[in-house]
């Protein structure tokens, strides 16, 4: 083979394996640009107790507070601060052996879950409290007008 013939086999292959990088950086960039997506605020009527759910990270049982469900995965469960460590990228699994799911937390994605039946709300009414009526003393008068004191004539 001549020196021309080789110079041309090299730049032929040089080429080939600039092309190929530039399509794994392409493929590396687009990969960066799709962490996982996060829900901002869930709703605060889906605070509570959730009865009979374990997390998967830390196995606390129930989990109170909010419910983080994976989208991808058939059963998988996080409680808040769990959910909060998964945001950070690692993510955390005690029951490995009795629900193998993926390790990888690009394969996650969570949302907040609020299932009727194993769900009891902690949100109640918003505002004050409402007073309760005025207690009747037994020396005030009665309040029906008679002029009697309560204790001697509604009180009875």
């Amino acid at each position: 083979m001549s020196d021309a013939a080789k110079d041309a086999d090299y730049e032929k292959k040089r080429a080939e394996v600039i092309r190929k990088l530039a399509i794994a950086r392409a493929e590396q960039e687009k990969k960066a640009a799709q962490k996982p997506k996060f829900e901002a605020a869930p709703e605060p009527r889906k605070f509570g107790t959730h009865i009979g759910i374990t997390c998967d990270g830390c196995s606390a049982q129930p989990i109170i507070g909010y419910r983080w469900r994976c989208r991808s995965c058939k059963n998988h469960d996080l409680c808040d601060a769990c959910y909060e460590v998964f945001k950070t990228g690692k993510l955390l699994h005690a029951n490995a052996r009795r629900n193998p799911v993926s390790m990888v937390a690009s394969h996650h994605e969570f949302y907040s879950l609020a299932e009727q039946g194993a769900f009891k709300g902690m949100s109640g009414q918003s505002g004050p409290t409402p007073k309760a009526a005025k207690k009747i003393k037994p020396n005030e008068p009665c309040p029906c007008g008679s002029g009697k004191k309560y204790k001697k004539c509604c009180r009875k």
